[in-house]
């Protein structure tokens, strides 16, 4: 069997508060994942880097943000973020190289692989300046909000998505998706080698 490693870079461009529902303190949690062969188990796709474009902030600004990007397990979370006003804009500028595997051969199933975006949230008179520690605050949020996405052709994507929540939580996270095919392996089945293997699906195209 061969199968393809496929890297999905998800990039966070900016999220504007339309209407929310409460001012507190925000955070994005994003992972991928992929049904398997039987559509009742889901594998997660692996996120290994993050990247951020550093731009000049003004003191008004850096004060919007509370706890820097980070990966737990299986998923990327965001900066967190203070929302305080109505038609607030976050500037993220922020983004996570997500890593999966699928399969390649017979056939390369492209339609698969899900984006899934939770919006969290916890209301500041719960927390201190203490809780904004690495791993803190997560103790205090809870998912209010989540948008799920089905990913094209992802063996080469280039798009914009644009991400908007319940009427609840009514924003809109701009965000593009990204994705390569990077590289093939072959996994031994039935005994048969690599080379084998390779002479029969070279006889089956003739």
């Amino acid at each position: 069997m061969i199968r393809g490693t496929i890297e999905i870079f998800v990039y966070l461009k900016e999220l504007r508060n339309i209407d929310l529902f409460q001012q507190g303190v925000y955070q994005l949690k994003i992972c991928i994942y992929k049904k398997d062969d039987t559509q009742l188990d889901i594998i997660s796709a692996q996120p290994y880097m993050t990247v951020e474009q550093k731009r000049f902030f003004n003191k008004q600004t850096t004060d919007t943000y509370v706890q820097s990007s980070k990966l737990i397990d299986t998923s990327f979370y965001s900066k967190a973020f203070i929302i305080k006003y109505c038609d607030q804009v976050v500037e993220l500028n922020e983004g996570c190289v997500f890593r999966i595997e699928i399969q390649a051969y017979p056939e390369m199933n492209l339609n698969e692989l899900y984006c899934i975006i939770e919006l969290h949230f916890c209301e500041l008179s719960t927390i201190t300046q203490e809780d904004f520690k690495p791993d803190r605050l997560q103790n205090y949020q809870k998912c209010v909000a989540k948008f799920s996405s089905k990913l094209h052709n992802v063996k080469f994507i280039k798009e914009y998505v644009p991400c908007v929540f319940d009427e609840s939580h009514f924003c809109l996270l701009k965000l593009s998706l990204h994705s390569v095919l990077v590289d093939f392996k072959y996994y031994q089945q039935n005994d048969l080698s690599l080379q084998q293997f390779m002479n029969k699906i070279t006889n089956q195209c003739k």
